[in-house]
């Protein structure tokens, strides 16, 4: 029974491990040919199995992008949770200048796959239901960064909080957008981003 219960932990770990390397190899290809363009058999190759292995961890390929997708979110969620500074305005503004390092400077497996995937996903239908919902962990969350602002004064009473979070998620994206863009001249100028950050930030706060 005992054996039973090791020989059964190695085999779901072997699973997960493998279930991890195909959701990498998807975010990888997703960034360099885009959501429609990536096969099966591409992200098999890439892992090492047969054109069929894949379909041993996950039913159909939307299953593994949405695997994909849900790991891009999670990954901006790590982000947003990158600072714990007590006063809210600074803790916004250290998520803020954090981005480039953690989400934007990583073209291969962050930046370039989350860009094919907000504009393709919407028309293709690969994700419904939960998944498509998924950003909205990212809204709430910082609508509650907000709402803990509010509750220590440091953020004005009159800011709505889901509309802030939107405003955010638009200047991580612009920086997106102008790194991945920037990179192949060569140059990216951060100062306007962080420009519009420190802006934004000031106008919601109730100190200014």
């Amino acid at each position: 029974s005992s054996r039973q219960e090791r020989t059964t932990k190695r085999v779901t770990l072997a699973t997960a491990e493998r279930q991890a390397q195909i959701v990498e190899a998807a975010v990888r290809l997703v960034g360099k040919y885009g959501v429609e363009r990536t096969t099966v058999g591409q992200i098999a190759a890439e892992v090492g199995l047969s054109d069929m292995g894949p379909y041993r961890h996950f039913e159909s390929k939307n299953e593994i992008m949405r695997a994909a997708y849900l790991s891009l979110i999670q990954r901006g969620l790590d982000w947003l949770r990158c600072s714990s500074h007590p006063s809210v305005p600074q803790r916004l503004l250290e998520i803020g200048e954090a981005h480039l390092r953690m989400l934007s400077a990583d073209v291969e497996m962050y930046n370039a796959p989350m860009m094919h995937f907000i504009t393709t996903v919407p028309a293709n239908g690969i994700l419904d239901g939960e998944e498509a919902d998924q950003i909205n962990q990212v809204v709430d969350f910082i609508a509650g960064i907000v709402n803990e602002g509010k509750a220590q004064k440091s953020i004005r009473e009159d800011v709505d909080p889901i509309q802030f979070a939107w405003e955010l998620i638009a200047w991580a994206q612009g920086e997106d957008t102008h790194y991945l863009v920037s990179t192949r001249a060569g140059v990216f100028a951060r100062e306007a981003h962080l420009r519009m950050l420190e802006l934004m930030i000031r106008d919601a706060s109730a100190n200014t």
